[in-house]
């Protein structure tokens, strides 16, 4: 039984399509889009949940202080070993 699709946050619904229509058009497998896409809905719903202030998928602060939380979420309370994190792209911060 596999795991169940998290969904986008109503919050975020137009900018994940855009994402999602433009992963669609890159030069990726399909195993590849599916977790570059799980990866991303699953960091909007923390962001979504975190209750974060700011502009974190516009402005560069603010997204480097909700990648840096979202990290530290991945490793303490998810329990994601340091390599599992890094493949999540979150290695700006």
């Amino acid at each position: 039984m596999g795991r169940q699709h998290q969904a986008a946050p109503e919050a975020f619904t137009t900018i994940h399509a855009a994402y999602a229509a433009a992963l669609e058009r890159a030069p990726l497998d399909g195993d590849t889009r599916r977790a570059y896409d799980s990866r991303v809905r699953t960091f909007l719903a923390w962001l979504d949940a975190s209750g974060l202030d700011g502009a974190p998928l516009t402005d560069a602060h603010d997204r480097d202080f909700a990648v840096r939380g979202y990290k530290t979420h991945m490793k303490t309370v998810l329990h994601r070993a340091s390599n599992t994190v890094n493949a999540h792209g979150w290695n700006r911060a």
